[in-house]
C-alpha cells in the first residue's frame, strides 16, 4: 500500500500531473545561452552564498546568540548535512517528473528557511533552520548538474561546468565582503533576508527561462523504476563511485577552509570584519583563474587525465600548507599564500569528476547528480566538524584536515586509473 502511494506522489498520474509536469516547459535546448548559463550559474551559486554571505557573521552571531565557536560552527555543518540529503530527496525524483518541477520547490522551501534563520532566537534554532535550509538549496544545485548531464558530452559538460565556475567565482569573491558590510550596517539578521531575496530572483528567472532537458528516452527508462532502485544501480556502478569519491576528497580543501577561514582570520590574525571579504575574496581569484585553466586543459587532454595529474598537485600543495602551519615563519601569509594556490586547484578536480561520474549513467542523471553532490558534502561536513572540533587558534588542524583528504584522494585516483578504459567518449577530439 505504501509504495503505490510513494510513486503516485513522485509521478503524479492523469491530467493534473501531466499539466504539473509540463506547465512552463520548453523544448530541450540544444545550445547553452547565455541566459541558461547565468540561470544555471545561480542555481549552483546559491550554495556558496548560502554559507560566504555570512561567514562574517560568525563571531557577532556566537556573540549575540551567547554560544561558542563549535556551537556556531553547527550552522556550518547542519547546512552540509542538509545538502547531502537533500540531494538524495530531489535526483531520482527529478527523472521521473523533470528537473523543473524539483527547482521551485526547492526554492520555496529556502526562502521560508530563510527568514526563519533571521527570526531563530538562540543557536539551536538556527542549526535546526540551516538544515532545512540547506535541503532547499540542494534542489537547485542538484537539477544544474543534472542539466548539465541531460546537455553536454563529456568533455563538453566538463567545460562547461568550470564556465559555471567563473559565474560562481563572483559569490566567494563577492559575498564575503558584501556580508561583512551587511553585519556592520544592518546586523547579521539581515543577512538571511538577503538570501530570500535572492532566491526569490532566482525562482522568478529560473521559471521564465530555465528549459525542460529530460530527455524522452530517459523519462521513459525511468518511468517503472523506483528510487531506491536507481540509487542501487548507481551505487553499484564502481568507476562512477570512485570518480565521485575522488572528486569530494579532492574538494575538501575548499569546505575546510571555508568553515575555517572566520575564526582564524578574524579571531587569530585580528582582520576587521567588513575587510573580511577582501582576504576571502583572494581566494575566489584563484578559483576563477583555475577554472579558465581546466577549461584550456579540456581542449587538449580527456578528464580523467587531467583529473590524474590534479590529485598528485593537490597533495604536494596541502603537505606544503601544513608546513607553513606549523612553522608560521612569516607569520599569516606562510598559510594564505600555499592555501591561495590550494584552492586554485578545486576547479582541476570537481568539473572533471562531475563530468566523469555524470557520463557513466546517462540514463540516471538525476540520480547520478544527487549521489555526486551528496558525497562531496557529506565529506565537507566532515571536515568541518573535524576542523571546529580541533580549532586552537592556529592554522594546523585546518592544513592536517586538508592533508588527509588529498593524500586519500590521490591513493583513490591510483588504484582506479583503469576506470577510464570503461567510457566511450565519443567525440574523441578536442570540442570546438
Amino acid at each position: 500500500m505504501l509504495r503505490p502511494c510513494l510513486l503516485a506522489a513522485l509521478d503524479p498520474p492523469g491530467a493534473l500531473g501531466r499539466a504539473f509536469r509540463n506547465f512552463g516547459m520548453h523544448e530541450r535546448a540544444a545550445k547553452p545561452t547565455l541566459t541558461l548559463i547565468l540561470v544555471l550559474g545561480g542555481m549552483t551559486a546559491i550554495l556558496a552564498l548560502s554559507f560566504d554571505l555570512y561567514l562574517a557573521a560568525l563571531p557577532r552571531m556566537g556573540h549575540d546568540l551567547q554560544a561558542n565557536p563549535a556551537a556556531v560552527q553547527g550552522t556550518l555543518s547542519s547546512y552540509f548535512i542538509g545538502l547531502a540529503v537533500g540531494q538524495l530527496l530531489y535526483g531520482p525524483v527529478s527523472d521521473r517528473v523533470g528537473r523543473r518541477p524539483p527547482v521551485f520547490f526547492g526554492l520555496t522551501v529556502f526562502i521560508i528557511a530563510s527568514i526563519g534563520c533571521a527570526l531563530a532566537p538562540n543557536v539551536e534554532i538556527l542549526i535546526a533552520l540551516r538544515f532545512i535550509q540547506a535541503l532547499g538549496a540542494s534542489s537547485a544545485a542538484t537539477m544544474a548538474r543534472a542539466i548539465i548531464g541531460d546537455m553536454f558530452e563529456l568533455r563538453e559538460g566538463a567545460r562547461f561546468m568550470s564556465k559555471l565556475l567563473l559565474v560562481n567565482g563572483l559569490a566567494p569573491i563577492l559575498a564575503p565582503y558584501i556580508g561583512g558590510w551587511i553585519v556592520v550596517g544592518a546586523g547579521w539578521r539581515a543577512v538571511f533576508y538577503a538570501l530570500a531575496l535572492f532566491a526569490l530572483v532566482l525562482a522568478i528567472s529560473a521559471f521564465v527561462r530555465l528549459p525542460e532537458t529530460r530527455s524522452k528516452e530517459a523519462a521513459a527508462a525511468m518511468a517503472g523504476e523506483n528510487p531506491l532502485r536507481s540509487y542501487l544501480a548507481v551505487v553499484r556502478n564502481g568507476p562512477l563511485m570512485r570518480a565521485s569519491f575522488v572528486g569530494a576528497l579532492g574538494s575538501t580543501s575548499l569546505f575546510a577552509y571555508i568553515s575555517y577561514a572566520p575564526h582564524l582570520l578574524i579571531s587569530t590574525y585580528k582582520v576587521p570584519t567588513e575587510q573580511f571579504g577582501i582576504y576571502f575574496g583572494v581566494n575566489a581569484i584563484g578559483l576563477v583563474t583555475g577554472a579558465q585553466v581546466n577549461r584550456w586543459l579540456l581542449g587538449r587532454a580527456q578528464p580523467h587525465e587531467i583529473l590524474n595529474r590534479s590529485t598528485f598537485l593537490i597533495f604536494g600543495l596541502a603537505l606544503l600548507l601544513l608546513i607553513g602551519a606549523t612553522f608560521p615563519v612569516f607569520g599569516m601569509w606562510t598559510v594564505l599564500v600555499p592555501l591561495f594556490f590550494l584552492i586554485s586547484t578545486f576547479p582541476l578536480v570537481a568539473p572533471n569528476a562531475a563530468a566523469i561520474a555524470l557520463w557513466s549513467d546517462r540514463k540516471r542523471t538525476g540520480a547520478v547528480a544527487a549521489i555526486t553532490g551528496a558525497i562531496s558534502f557529506v565529506a565537507g561536513a566532515i571536515a568541518a566538524v573535524v576542523a571546529g572540533a580541533l580549532f586552537d587558534g592556529t592554522a594546523v588542524p585546518m592544513a592536517a584536515v586538508i592533508v588527509v583528504a588529498a593524500g586519500a584522494a590521490l591513493l583513490l585516483r591510483q588504484l582506479s586509473r583503469g576506470d577510464q578504459a570503461r567510457l566511450n567518449d565519443p567525440s574523441g577530439q578536442a570540442p570546438n
